[in-house]
């Protein structure tokens, strides 16, 4: 008899360890899947590096009263897909441009300099991507129970829960077996697949460099962080949703330095989705007329003429006309260099080395340069000088360029149809 009772539990007990086996073990393979990786026909991933596993809090530096001062010294312009801003007059920092090309694309940019040549801050428009979760990637995400949910999900919502969701086990009480059994047995298979969905969303998505990922909640754009071959420096991509599509912006943050991170706190602030749109030019290129000669050939004007630039980048009219006119200023090299680099690939553009070399240096005037300063300053002393258009200085500096060249940006041919 007592062999019998010892038989009927022993069945009794494997009943209740495979029945245990077959509650728990959806919870013991996701917790294998996240720690070590999992491979079976219905569910296949890696082991998830512990960045992908949560965000880290979204942190801008505070300082208004810093950026506050300087207001006057930037300006908010549409570059490219974006509404960025950029030096301006500013004292210590100037920008030099970044044009970069991939898979048979360019994407515009640049670095941006203090006055001791250390660059501080660098930032390039990036690649539109779609938005897309595809749920039959794996088998257990396409079983009916889970699919009709997963789909039901709005492409705004899993964007933001893409950057936001913490994928741990909330609550587990690890004291003893069976508190953890029970915290274990208090959470749902559907939320273990649906935190395996997202994870293997980010899989997909997510770059492999990334080192933290972020979500700015009030512009609702999520921000990943990715290493940098310097030390010195960090990068960061915002993703922005735009209907189906994401676009990227990319920039390159030096490490503890204020300038650097007023200049990434600005950013953030401002930047925003804003399509390109051709004739975009056509207003850069009104706003760029305001200005003083002076202005027009330093950098001021060429962040005007860049900005118009990153809008039609396959002009090679507007192209020109923005080489020559920074080309009449000593010092422009440095501006000059990365746009000759450009105009040669896409256009096959030759570079006048000469009048690179002269550009580079201080221009000497010889005495017809002297002869005719000395008739534009006569015309000067008999004009009239509207003050709040054209110093002395700068009518001297129009009348010796024109009486030099003969033209200007407004007489280029083929540019006339910007007025």
């Amino acid at each position: 008899m007592m062999k019998y009772i010892l038989i009927f539990l022993g069945v009794i007990l494997v009943i209740i360890s495979v029945f245990l086996l077959l509650i728990f073990s959806p919870y013991f393979i996701y917790l294998k899947t996240i720690n070590q990786g999992f491979s079976s026909s219905f569910l296949s991933m890696e082991a998830s590096k512990t960045v992908m596993i949560k965000p880290i809090e979204f942190k801008i530096k505070k300082i208004n009263k810093f950026l506050a001062q300087n207001e006057r010294r930037w300006r908010s312009f549409h570059f490219a897909d974006y509404k960025i801003p950029l030096p301006l007059q500013h004292p210590t920092l100037s920008l030099i441009p970044v044009i970069q090309k991939k898979k048979g694309r360019s994407y515009f940019g640049g670095d941006i300099y203090d006055n001791k040549n250390s660059r501080k801050f660098s930032f390039v428009s990036g690649e539109k991507l779609a938005l897309e979760y595809v749920i039959d990637k794996q088998e257990l995400f396409g079983l009916p129970i889970f699919k009709q949910d997963l789909e039901a999900i709005p492409g705004d919502k899993f964007f933001k829960i893409m950057f936001t969701y913490d994928i741990r086990l909330k609550k587990i009480d690890k004291k003893n077996k069976i508190s953890y059994m029970r915290s274990l047995w208090n959470i749902p298979y559907a939320d273990l697949v649906f935190n395996l969905f997202v994870l293997n969303a980010r899989n997909d998505f997510f770059p492999e460099d990334m080192i933290g990922f972020t979500f700015y909640p009030e512009k609702e754009m999520g921000i990943i962080e990715t290493s940098d071959e310097n030390p010195n420096f960090y990068n960061e991509t915002v993703y922005i949703l735009e209907g189906e599509d994401i676009y990227t912006f990319k920039y390159r943050v030096r490490k503890g330095d204020l300038l650097a991170d007023s200049i990434r706190t600005r950013f953030l602030k401002i930047l925003n989705f804003k399509k390109s749109y051709e004739d975009k030019r056509i207003e850069i290129y009104n706003d760029f007329r305001l200005l003083s000669y002076k202005d027009k050939i330093s950098t001021v004007g060429f962040t005007y003429l860049y900005v118009g630039f990153s809008h039609v980048p396959n002009d090679q009219i507007y192209y020109s006309a923005m080489i020559r006119d920074l080309e009449k200023r000593a010092g422009n090299a440095k501006f000059l260099t990365p746009l000759y680099q450009y105009g040669m690939k896409k256009f096959n553009f030759k570079e006048n080395k000469k009048k690179k070399k002269e550009v580079a240096k201080p221009k000497e005037f010889n005495e017809e340069d002297k002869q005719i300063i000395k008739e534009a300053i006569k015309q000067v002393e008999e004009t009239e000088v509207d003050e709040s258009r054209l110093s002395k200085e700068e009518k001297i500096n129009f009348y010796l360029e024109d009486a030099k060249t003969g033209e200007g940006l407004e007489s280029e041919e083929g540019v006339m149809e910007m007025d």
